[in-house]
């Protein structure tokens, strides 16, 4: 069977069955509105979901126990959240309001880098397919590119 995830404008993030819709557990922590939820990349070890919300706050939950296992903030609400390429697959990169990306070690909760530049929030981020390099989209109406090595 397949899992689904999906999080609601309450920061609630409910479990379910995705070929019967049956629920399975609600995962709670978040207090706004939840607008991305990841699964680890195939092989990541323990096996998580990481959550980003408005409430500023990236989560990584433990699959196994349902628990959370972290938190990472940022000073406004995230945005996106996304598994890195290249050299950089273990690695989590997040973009929010606040106007910054950050790469994050999922695994301690460390924030690796933070990349500046926009003089308004982001409102998505890509990275590219050799992981040497990100992008960026800010309501400052421009887009930026971020080297990471």
């Amino acid at each position: 069977s397949h899992l689904i995830f999906s999080g609601g404008l309450d920061g609630s993030i409910v479990l379910s069955l995705f070929e019967t819709g049956k629920y399975l557990h609600n995962f709670k922590s978040h207090t706004a509105s939840v607008e991305s939820i990841l699964f680890a990349p195939v092989g990541f070890t323990p096996p998580i979901v990481v959550s980003a919300s408005m409430d500023h706050s990236i989560n990584v939950w433990d699959l196994q126990t349902s628990q959370r296992r972290m938190e990472m903030k940022h000073d406004e609400g995230v945005v996106k959240v996304m598994w890195g390429k290249g050299l950089h697959t273990n690695l989590l990169f997040s973009c929010s309001m606040d106007g910054t990306a950050r790469i994050w070690d999922p695994r301690t909760g460390a924030e690796v880098r933070r990349f500046q530049g926009h003089t308004e929030g982001l409102l998505d981020l890509d990275v590219s397919a050799d992981g040497t390099a990100i992008f960026t989209a800010s309501e400052d109406f421009s887009i930026r590119v971020f080297q990471i090595i």
